[in-house]
């Protein structure tokens, strides 16, 4: 069987040369005769070193450099002076279960020819391990040198032109060297020089493999992929010349396809990281914690520590010791400051061997610098002095900085005694209405920077309460689309409400106000709402558009609301006014009687104090505004007769009530009145279609299921409007002699009254 497959090698590896070298082909059909059924190639095992090599028989042993020879005979007429070219690359990731569970992780990057050619260079194979590994060791180089040691499986790489030779990874007589390079996360595989002539048979390959729990047990613990799904991993073969990198040439990118690597259960020890100690203030140069756990006898447990400054000074403070109770001290080299950063790793060290234990590195935990807010002294107009408390209960450098008005040039830093006090003194008088903002900063006493402030504190000079007039018009809609006073209005017609308020005294602000205005029940349609500052030269502007809120105290359930926060928009000047308005349409359905109306005003006078709320309202009454038949007659009588011997036409003689139309509409167009019949004269199962008749000025119509325009008109106001009818007007009866019309019989029938804006 080892007959023929190197007997096929050899015979693809001289068709490949036949195709892309021409000149040799005499010399390959002379190898291709000595390759006899008889030619054996064993491969065998090389105890010493854990690879395999391949041993020539004797007549091989005469072919081969015959093959050589000739391979140098074309490297002289063809002469390829390229290093690595494109080739087949490949890199996979896997795992098994080892002896208690735990993933034993494997990655396997492997490269061969797709051409046949000369390589003179020097292969470097790296394999970038996932990133959640490298974070564990990036820091330390003695675990960049446990991780090494830990690694098993095997490198490849060509002997000849015809075969491979394999060794252990850790073999000390592959010539392959292994080393770490922290700055790409990867093992690097550096590999003899080739000056050999290859083959398609040839190829290079990298097989590591690391088992988790014999990490953990050497301080190095894998956390989950940061993925949430798998461990990334790369791997390409350069030059040694070359620069590393994993995008370009022969690289490859692989998974494995775990979300952790599990410890399965291996007899590990489980350590979790410390817990500093919280608050840990500004200023102090104590560290306090616990390491969260409970101490194995047969293990010494220590804490690492390291604190980081803003600017990135980092300071190591190993092997601090934890006591009986699981706490730890440690007095740091200089005093902590503001936003440092601290964290820390437990270590637990076997007493009997040389197991090492480590925990993930804690949460930062970062140095604190609370700041008590300061206190401004009560303001007056006139004042001269500025003063107020900033209490604080960490030591520290403060200074108090007070704004008057956000002004830059006047702006005061000034110190904060070691009583709390701050003064600015020597002012221009102050005036009503001021502002003064007070933040208190802590600096750093390292380099002076400013590293925290307090909020601001903002308090403003005393203000007269304000005084005010407020007005309120209600406004309708008429006929002519013109806004008028509304002493009443009517349903459907557009209402209109604006309320001002004028601000009356000086030295006086009206500022953050506030505008409740109710909406009436039986109100739709509320559109075009507004505020609008007023100034001392009449000029308008915009403050804002109120929006609808629910509101129980409002009869309708909902109010209009607003508050002002610019401060350009509040009332400074005496006889500088607010202005609200909105319009609205009142309802049909269900329409009210009348529209109960209020609205509020609030705010503050511009020290924050809140003034007190001010109201105003009306009541509007509401008629109907529809056009509507107010009545119309139920009952139509007609005296007894006898049947006529020809057609006859015949009065009513009693009516119920008047036929009356009321038009309340602000717009009052023409109406129209119909008629129709429903139902003919019916006695039994007998009618008399076309007996009812309506007569109008001696002419008569006679009445049908269709519509029948019976009268038009425009009311001039809001009267209602009685249809006048003599006594040969009206609803009438013309009947005749005919089959359909017995003696003894009470006739009855229907009519419908219609009554519109429009044509129908």
């Amino acid at each position: 069987m080892k007959r023929k497959i190197i007997f096929k090698a050899v015979t693809i590896l001289f068709f490949f040369f036949a195709i892309f070298v021409p000149l040799m082909l005499p010399v390959f059909a002379e190898a291709e005769q000595l390759a006899e059924p008889n030619l054996s190639s064993d491969i065998q095992d090389t105890p010493q070193n854990g690879g395999c090599a391949i041993i020539p028989t004797e007549e091989e042993a005469q072919v081969i450099p015959k093959l050589e020879n000739n391979v140098e005979a074309v490297a002289q007429l063809e002469p390829d002076t390229r290093a690595l070219a494109l080739g087949n690359s490949s890199i996979a990731g896997t795992f098994t279960n080892g002896a208690c569970n735990q993933n034993i992780v494997s990655i396997n990057y492997s490269y061969s020819l797709i051409l046949s050619l000369a390589i003179n260079d020097t292969p470097v194979i790296a394999i970038q391990i996932p990133e959640e590994v490298a974070s564990q060791i990036n820091n330390s180089p003695t675990k960049q040198a446990a991780f090494l040691k830990s690694l098993t499986g095997s490198v490849t790489y060509p002997l000849n032109l015809l075969g491979n030779q394999t060794y252990p990874i850790q073999a000390t007589n592959s010539n392959v060297s292994m080393v770490y390079d922290v700055t790409k996360n990867a093992v690097v595989f550096t590999f003899p020089s080739s000056f050999l002539t290859l083959s398609l048979l040839n190829s290079w390959n990298v097989n590591l493999s690391f088992d988790p729990v014999a990490l953990y047990k050497k301080g190095i613990a894998i956390p989950p992929a940061t993925n949430g799904q798998n461990y990334v991993i790369r791997g390409n073969i350069l030059s040694l010349y070359g620069l590393i990198d994993f995008t370009t040439g022969n690289a490859k990118t692989g998974a494995i396809s775990l979300k952790s690597m599990s410890l399965g259960n291996c007899p590990v020890l489980n350590v979790i990281p410390p817990v500093v100690s919280s608050p840990v203030l500004h200023q102090t140069n104590q560290i306090n914690g616990t390491i969260n756990q409970t101490q194995n006898s047969g293990y010494t447990y220590t804490v690492d520590l390291t604190t980081k400054t803003t600017t990135g000074i980092t300071t190591s403070y190993p092997n601090i010791p934890v006591d009986a109770t699981g706490s730890f001290h440690v007095t740091t080299k200089t005093n902590l400051e503001y936003e440092d950063q601290i964290t820390g790793i437990v270590r637990a060290t076997s007493k009997s061997n040389a197991d090492l234990y480590e925990s993930q590195i804690s949460a930062i935990t970062t140095v604190v610098w609370p700041l008590a807010t300061p206190t401004i002294q009560s303001l007056v107009a006139g004042a001269t002095a500025i003063s107020g408390l900033s209490h604080q209960t960490v030591i520290g450098n403060y200074q108090a900085v007070v704004v008057i008005n956000q002004n830059a040039l006047t702006t005061y830093t000034v110190p904060v005694d070691s009583q709390g006090h701050y003064q600015v003194a020597n002012l221009p008088p102050l005036k009503g209405g001021d502002t003064v903002q007070v933040t208190v900063n802590g600096y750093s006493s390292r380099d002076g920077y400013l590293l925290v402030s307090t909020a601001p504190v903002t308090a403003t000079v005393q203000f007269n309460k304000p005084s005010f007039i407020l007005d309120l018009a209600v406004y309708r809609r008429n006929g002519n689309d013109q806004w008028e006073a509304a002493p009443n209005a009517v349903t459907g017609q557009a209402i209109k409400y604006v309320t001002k308020v004028t601000l009356q005294n000086a030295h006086a602000i009206w500022d953050h106000q506030t505008v409740t205005s109710h909406i009436p029940a039986g109100l739709v349609n509320v559109t075009d709402m507004s505020l609008y500052k007023i100034n001392v030269d009449g000029t308008r502007q915009l403050v804002g558009v109120p929006q609808v809120i629910a509101d129980a105290a409002s009869p309708s359930g909902s109010s209009l609301y607003y508050q002002n926060l610019n401060t350009s928009d509040s009332l400074q000047n005496m006889n500088e006014a607010l202005e609200f308005q909105y319009t609205a349409t009142i309802t049909s359905i269900s329409p009210p009687t009348a529209l109960t109306y209020k609205i509020t005003f609030g705010g503050q006078n511009g020290g924050g104090q809140g003034i007190t709320p001010l109201s105003i309202g009306t009541t509007t009454e509401v008629g109907d505004g529809r056009l509507r038949l107010m009545s119309v007659p139920t009952t139509f009588g007609f005296q007894q007769t006898t049947i006529p011997t020809s057609s006859t036409i015949y009065n009513r003689t009693t009516t119920t009530s008047n036929l009356v139309i009321y038009d309340g509409r602000v717009k009052k167009n023409k109406w129209n009145l119909y008629v129709r019949e429903i139902q003919p004269l019916t006695a039994g199962s007998t009618q008399l279609p076309g007996a009812i008749i309506y007569g109008l000025n001696g002419q008569n119509k006679v009445l049908n299921a269709e519509n029948n325009l019976i009268y038009s008109q425009t009311a001039p106001d809001n009267q209602p409007y009685i249809i006048p009818w003599e006594q040969a007007d009206g609803i009438r009866l013309k009947v005749g002699p005919g089959p359909m019309l017995k003696s003894n019989q009470r006739y009855q029938g229907q009519l419908e009254w219609n009554l519109t804006d429009a044509p129908l």
